[in-house]
């Protein structure tokens, strides 16, 4: 097939340079094309291999769908355990301060008793100190008026003795 140049270009280089750029268009063209293009067996071939390009593509799509499906899945069922894990921790945590905390409260109360049995032993013995200072006290106020009452027996004695 010839290639024709439009009627302007032609009237414009005239008949022999039109024909000369024609063939030298189609030589040069049809090199290309040689070059560059394929038969139409080698398309079809080209074809079939992309046709089976193409389902191994959408299969492997399918399949790592698939996989994604089952790894959502499976992350999913791990934060469940997770969780679970994570409340029974909670609880075994909030038995062991119920524990701890009736321990402290167990301690907390025999050193209250003791301290009190401590401290009820030490207001005895103040009890009985002062008691005894009371008696200490008494006597020495006695001792004190016998012997001002002895001076002054004595003093009036001398005083009216000649």
């Amino acid at each position: 097939m010839r290639t024709s140049l439009p009627p302007v270009v032609r009237e414009a280089w005239g008949e022999s340079v039109a024909d000369a750029f024609t063939l030298w268009l189609e030589d040069w063209g049809g090199r290309l094309i040689r070059e560059k293009a394929v038969s139409r067996d080698e398309y079809r071939e080209i074809l079939s291999r992309l046709d089976v390009l193409e389902r191994e593509v959408a299969l492997l799509r399918e399949e790592m769908a698939r996989m994604r499906a089952e790894f959502r899945q499976e992350v999913q069922a791990l934060r469940q355990e997770m969780l679970a894990l994570h409340q029974t921790t909670l609880e075994q945590l909030d038995r062991y301060q119920a524990q701890a905390q009736e321990r402290m409260d167990r301690m907390e109360a025999r050193t209250q008793e003791r301290m009190d049995r401590e401290f009820s032993a030490v207001h005895e013995r103040l009890d009985r100190m002062y008691h005894q200072m009371v008696i200490q006290t008494r006597w020495l106020i006695g001792a004190l008026l016998g012997f001002g009452t002895i001076i002054t027996v004595l003093l009036a004695i001398a005083q009216f003795k000649p």
